[in-house]
């Protein structure tokens, strides 16, 4: 199977002024509300190789820790966190999109997804993909997480 996006030739001007016009500062709620021109997707790709290059201990050498997540749509989240010795990156991300965007037509609207991820032994989470405080809660609430993007990545530490 092939992804449609690598069946034709790179446009690879286009796909350089898309990625310059996303910036460093990303507005995530100005990408989803334009999802359907592909800059969301680079913009994340860019994000998430800055944390790679950011924490290259946890990518390369962490433990691969499931996560559970409990509540009415637990089934339709993945969630999981790579640990290190003391940094953890936790990542969760919706699927199956059908009930949550009209089989595919519009952006999955806030509370989309509803349930907790449940954290052991990790503390001081802080959201790679939007601002705000650091969160100290051993519960991520979905309705939160995904509140514009079905896709969170937070850094934490680990407590023990």
């Amino acid at each position: 199977m092939v992804d449609p996006d690598n069946r034709k030739p790179v446009e690879f001007a286009s796909r350089a002024a898309a990625l310059n016009s996303v910036g460093d500062h990303t507005e995530w709620r100005t990408l989803a509300d334009s999802w359907t021109d592909g800059r969301i997707k680079l913009a994340l790709i860019r994000r998430l190789l800055a944390l790679r290059r950011a924490m290259p201990a946890v990518f390369d050498d962490g433990r691969y820790h499931p996560l559970d997540v409990t509540g009415p749509h637990h089934d339709e989240v993945l969630a999981f966190a790579r640990l290190g010795k003391r940094d953890a990156v936790i990542i969760a991300v919706a699927r199956f999109f059908g009930r949550a965007t009209d089989d595919g037509r519009r952006w999955p609207r806030k509370g989309a997804w509803e349930g907790v991820i449940n954290l052991e032994n990790m503390a001081a989470f802080k959201s790679e993909l939007t601002a705000g405080p650091v969160m100290i809660e051993p519960k991520l609430a979905l309705i939160d997480l995904f509140d514009v993007l079905p896709v969170a990545v937070f850094q934490a530490r680990l407590l023990s």
